[in-house]
This record gives structure tokens, C-alpha cells and sequence, in this order.
């Protein structure tokens, strides 16, 4: 099977200098602010208060020299976690944009490329079902997976049939690898007949949605 290069942000490593990490993720944070899509500006602000974490951390190692040791313990442990709430966001963020390479360079990540097996095609989702959640406003669906491949949901309350009638599902994730999974009701579709769809992603795109299942109320 044939090789090709997939590009990806490059995640932050906490054994780097900390002062180079905190510009890095001071320097997303503010492309993030400046977004349009109201998803990235929200996971800036994550990524900005790590970034503000490990700058008053570095700032109290300069400061207090006759607590060098303590401060540069702090320091260290604000870096790590600076590195993971970066490198968290970046997935949601690349989850959220597969594939716009030019968004992610735009936000100032730096990207790095790996070798990733040709995409396997994509076939249609079967075998979905959706119950009651245990919870009022959620869902259980489940369905047969495709190999390599994550998911998206889409529901409806309306016609089944009727594509334009169904909106994505966010919660608890945009995108997953699970096959079985509870999700969160969009606002106003609780007490109501829903139908679910699901599509399969992999590098290559979307593969055809799955047939809708369900057609039960869900309070």
C-alpha cells in the first residue's frame, strides 16, 4: 500500500524552553480571537489562559531568586500543563477543520507531516439504532464501525428524508471514533420523534451517510 504525508500541528513538548512554549500559545491564542468561527475563538481562550499560567510562572522564577528552586518547580509543572491544554485544543481544532491546512498555518500553528496509509474508502454507516439516555435531553446510538474511520451525527426532528431538515450534533464531541456513544439533544428536539444519521470520515473526506434510524421520541 502506498505512503503519502499527512500534516498535523506539531504538539508542544513540555521539555522545551517555557518561555518559547508561552509565546507559541500566546501567539495561537491571539489568531484564535481574531476568528470568525465562534468554536476556535472559545478554545483560544483555553489555550490563552494556559499561556498566562506559565508566563506568571516564569515571572516568579525571575523575581524570586531566593526561591529559585520552588519557583522553577512551579514553572515546570505550569509548562506541562500549558503544553496539554494546548495540545488538547489543537485536536479539537483539527477535528473541527480536517484537512485546512491553510487555517491551521493562519492560526500560527507550526505543522509537522507524517506518513499515513492511502485512505480506505468510505463506506455507508449500517446497522444504527437510538435509545433514551439515561438522562432527560440525551441519546444512545450505536452502529456497526468502518475501519481507519470517525463519526459525525446528524438528527432531525423533522422528515427523515428531508437532508436540509437534519442539524450536527456537538455534544459531547463534533467528531469521535466511538461506534457506541451517548449524545446530548440539540436545543428544543427533547420530547419529540427523532431521527439520527451517520457519516464515516477518514483522510480522504466523508463517506455517504448512513440510512436515518431511530424514529422514536425522546424526552
Amino acid at each position: 500500500m502506498s505512503k503519502q504525508l499527512k500534516q498535523k500541528v506539531k504538539t508542544m513538548n513540555p521539555k522545551d524552553n517555557a518561555g518559547d512554549n508561552r509565546d507559541m500559545a500566546a501567539k495561537v491564542a491571539s489568531n484564535m480571537a481574531d476568528s470568525p468561527d465562534p468554536v476556535i475563538v472559545a478554545q483560544g481562550s483555553t489555550v490563552q489562559n494556559g499561556a498566562d499560567g506559565a508566563s506568571k510562572a516564569i515571572l516568579g522564577e525571575e523575581k524570586a531568586h531566593d526561591a529559585a528552586i520552588t519557583a522553577t518547580a512551579l514553572k515546570n509543572k505550569q509548562n506541562i500543563k500549558n503544553c496539554e491544554i494546548f495540545n488538547a485544543q489543537a485536536v479539537i481544532v483539527q477535528q473541527n477543520n480536517p484537512g485546512n491546512i491553510d487555517l491551521l498555518k493562519a492560526l500560527g500553528y507550526v505543522l509537522t507531516a507524517e506518513t499515513a496509509e492511502d485512505a480506505k474508502e468510505r463506506g455507508q454507516v449500517l446497522n444504527g439504532s437510538m435509545e433514551q439516555g439515561t438522562y432527560p435531553g440525551t441519546a444512545d446510538i450505536k452502529y456497526e464501525g468502518i475501519e481507519g474511520c470517525d463519526y459525525t451525527v446528524e438528527i432531525t426532528e423533522g422528515d427523515p428524508s428531508d437532508a436540509a431538515s437534519y442539524v450536527p450534533v456537538t455534544q459531547p464531541e463534533p467528531v469521535f471514533s466511538k461506534v457506541s456513544i451517548t449524545i446530548v439533544l440539540p436545543a428544543g428536539f427533547s420530547g419529540n420523534t427523532l431521527w439520527a444519521k451517520v457519516t464515516a470520515h477518514n483522510n480522504a473526506g466523508g463517506g455517504p451517510p448512513s440510512q436515518p434510524f431511530g424514529g422514536k421520541k425522546i424526552n
